[in-house]
């Protein structure tokens, strides 16, 4: 019993002190109560009436609690259903789970008194009076400590009178967990265990990271470094192995299997093609999962080379070093060591018809997509007639100069120029020449070449670092057999070299849209240039000069060529993955010479303070190096790592590369296999749960008499004042001092 005082117990007092004062001295003076005896009688039924009001004004109460709900509540069997549970020697963890507890839920007694609850990322206590356990695919994290937390705030109302846990305490909210704990210990709820997995033999191999520069030049010989996480092995055989985009295998070697870390190293070829390769392991029979087995990497090829496609009209050996006339082109380019051609020619030349083929690959010709034709840098067409080309083909060629940045050629022959009918194409405005004639087109007569003084420091001239020198070279130009006729060069073009006796430019030089374009009247390949191709050098058979001519024109050609300018600056990291809050080592490097007047700095793309991290040259590896740091909270699963050099002066930036490497999202649920007996152990011993190894003892806690008053009963408060005896007492003692009034009053 208890009392719920109106006011303050003071207050309280002090009416009391009051009230049987007053009750004392009316009754002391009362004239009417002439004798002693009287006044004592009628005094102790009044204080007797003042006592029993004062009582009724103290509002006495008592609690009472209900026991209905806690006869009637169940035990929660919370399963464990997150992806560590699809594990398993033998039989996965959730079977195992199964086993245990579908004996219990077949019997009528257990099963009525049981209830089903799964837990993984969330509570979900949608089936929990069905009686019947679940069939749910493992997925989800482990989260332990929230599925307790709502399985307690839930208890009254469900109700539920004791927790079994089955899981293999792979719990990735351990700070959760104990608060949960503690809040069913202080509710009364005991938390029995059954710990999945604990027969397993656990066997795992994993790639977790592979070290691999992803941007490389071509041909080039490619370190792998493998690390690898090694659980439940001892000296097996394994093999591990690389395979290249196709899946074909490009690399493998033996390994021995050791408990714990290991690395091994596998060198790959890499050619001139991009692409995506795979770590393998090879897989142990007994292993609980092969999913990281496997590990995926990029390599971009960045080739510094200017990729040049050569079409060449003649295609037969020359008059005076009989060897074929596409070969001395392709020669002086390749001499070079930073070209490379794909030689294109002609079954027969004619002034229409014939079929254009690679050199190398007689089923392929022109590019037939534009993306193919953008993988070059500059086209030179050499005596190539016109019927040859789609329409397509021809405004392809345009954008690759005028968008692209990319260089073009046109040599001289009788199906170039306007004897082709080329200045009626898209490729006229182009070509720095206006070459409409009225005459046949060509002249074959023979002439020595005029270079103007105002142009000889034009870069494609520099065939010497001595001016005197290179001047000479110039003055010992062999002649030519014949040219194509034009007009003129166009305004904004540079002529290089003119036909002096018909006033005539034959090498010309624009700029057109982004990129560049020539046009070189006479013939770089036997015919009119039999001698230019074969005297024009040092020494008999020697032709450096006519070489030098054309890996300058090429350099020149294509120096705006956006898939050669973007080349220029490469960045690489140490690994492929890193994890959130980690600092990733950053380099980068420059394919061309010149870094003077130039800052390099790098920074993570979409970061929110997005701040750019200088980078400071390593003069033992000729690179400059830095760091970038993955933000702790970063979601997405690749970060893009953006480089650039900009100008000291300007701040302009000159060149730029991009890295994408992969964000591990940390997951505790497979990040160690193990089960934890002794987390689950701790969480029973804290709630005066049991650890539970057989359906015998989880039939045993659900029909355990479980004394409980938390989670059944319910509490209520019954006023005591609100009693009829208690009304009628006070009745009676009023009417008594009534009567004992009356009675003396007529006795006197």
């Amino acid at each position: 019993m208890h009392f719920d005082l109106p006011f303050n117990f003071v207050v309280y007092l002090l009416v009391c002190i009051v009230s049987l004062a007053a009750a004392v001295w009316l009754i002391g003076s009362s004239v009417s109560l002439h004798t002693s005896g009287a006044r004592r009688l009628v005094l102790a039924l009044r204080l007797a009436v003042v006592l029993l009001a004062l009582v009724i004004l103290a509002g006495p109460a008592r609690d009472l609690r209900r026991t209905e709900s806690a006869r009637t509540a169940k035990t929660a069997l919370l399963i464990d259903t997150s992806g560590s549970m699809a594990l398993g020697h033998r039989t996965a963890r959730i079977d195992e789970v199964r086993e245990i507890v579908a004996p219990v839920l077949a019997e009528e007694e257990t099963a009525g008194a049981a209830g089903i609850a799964m837990f993984a990322d969330t509570l979900d206590l949608t089936g929990f009076n069905s009686g019947a356990l679940p069939d749910r695919n493992p997925a989800g994290t482990t989260n332990l400590g929230q599925a307790l937390a709502a399985i307690v705030e839930a208890a009254p109302e469900i109700p539920v009178r004791n927790i079994v846990v089955f899981s293999d305490g792979r719990a990735a909210d351990r700070d959760q967990l104990m608060d949960a704990v503690a809040a069913a210990h202080a509710a009364d709820l005991p938390i029995s265990v059954y710990t999945a997995g604990l027969g397993e033999s656990l066997v795992n191999l994993a790639i977790t990271q592979c070290l691999v520069d992803r941007h490389v030049t071509p041909a080039t010989r490619l370190p792998v470094r493998i690390v690898m996480q090694m659980q439940g092995v001892d000296g097996e055989p394994l093999t591990v192995s690389v395979k290249d985009p196709f899946g074909k295998t490009v690399r493998q070697e033996q390994i021995t299997a050791r408990n714990g870390e290991s690395e091994a190293m596998l060198v790959l070829d890499v050619g001139r093609q991009s692409g995506q390769f795979t770590v393998e392991l090879s897989p142990l029979p007994d292993e609980l999962t092969t999913e990281d087995n496997q590990f995926e990497f990029h390599v971009t090829v960045i080739d510094p080379t200017i990729r040049i496609l050569y079409m060449e009209g003649s295609n037969h050996p020359d008059v005076i070093w009989g060897r074929d006339e596409y070969l001395y082109l392709k020669e002086a380019f390749e001499a070079s060591g930073k070209m490379e051609v794909d030689v294109l020619t002609i079954d027969t030349q004619e002034a229409s018809g014939g079929k254009l083929f690679r050199i190398d690959d007689p089923e392929r010709g022109y590019p037939t997509t534009r993306d193919e034709l953008f993988a070059y840098d500059l086209v030179i067409c050499s005596d190539i007639n016109l019927s040859i080309f789609t329409p397509e083909q021809l405004q392809w060629t345009v954008d690759l100069v005028a968008e692209r940045g990319g260089g073009f050629c046109m040599i001289g022959g009788y199906t170039a120029f306007g004897a082709g009918g080329w200045d009626k194409t898209v490729w006229e405005k182009m070509i720095p020449m206006d070459m409409q004639t009225s005459d046949a087109g060509y002249v074959t007569e023979e002439f020595v070449p005029v270079f103007p003084d105002d142009v000889r420091d034009h870069p494609i001239l520099q065939l010497d670092a001595d001016p005197a020198r290179a001047a000479r070279i110039l003055a010992v130009h062999p002649r030519f057999k014949g040219t194509n006729l034009v007009n003129r060069a166009k305004p904004a073009a540079t002529t290089l070299a003119m036909y002096e006796e018909r006033g005539m430019p034959i090498i010309c030089v624009q700029a057109y849209g982004k990129g560049r374009s020539m046009a070189f009247t006479s013939d770089a390949a036997g015919g009119w240039g039999d001698y230019y191709q074969t005297e024009w050098g040092a020494d008999e058979k020697d032709n450096r000069h006519y070489q030098r001519f054309w890996v300058n024109t090429a350099r020149w050609l294509t120096a705006n060529s956006i898939a050669h300018r973007s080349r220029r600056l490469t960045g690489n990291s140490d690994a492929v993955t890193y994890s959130q809050g980690e600092t990733i080592p950053v380099r980068a490097r420059f394919l061309s010479a010149g870094t003077g007047g130039l800052r390099l700095s790098a920074w993570l793309d979409g970061a929110a303070d997005n701040a750019k991290v200088p980078l400071r040259m390593n003069t033992d590896t000729g690179e400059f190096d830095g760091v970038v740091r993955l933000p702790a909270t970063f979601a997405d699963t690749e970060a893009t790592i953006v480089f650039a050099a900009e100008s000291t002066k300007s701040g302009e930036i000159v060149a730029t590369d991009e890295l994408t490497v992969r964000v591990q999202q940390l997951d505790h649920e497979l990040s160690d296999l193990t089960p934890d007996p002794e987390l689950m152990a701790q969480v029973a011993r804290i709630t005066g749960g049991r650890v539970i190894e057989t359906t015998d003892e989880l039939a045993a806690v659900i029909e355990s008499k479980v004394t409980t008053t938390a989670s059944g009963a319910e509490r209520h408060i019954e006023p005591l004042w609100d009693s009829p005896w208690l009304w009628a007492l006070l009745i009676a003692l009023l009417s008594s001092e009534w009567i004992v009034r009356r009675v003396v009053r007529y006795a006197k």
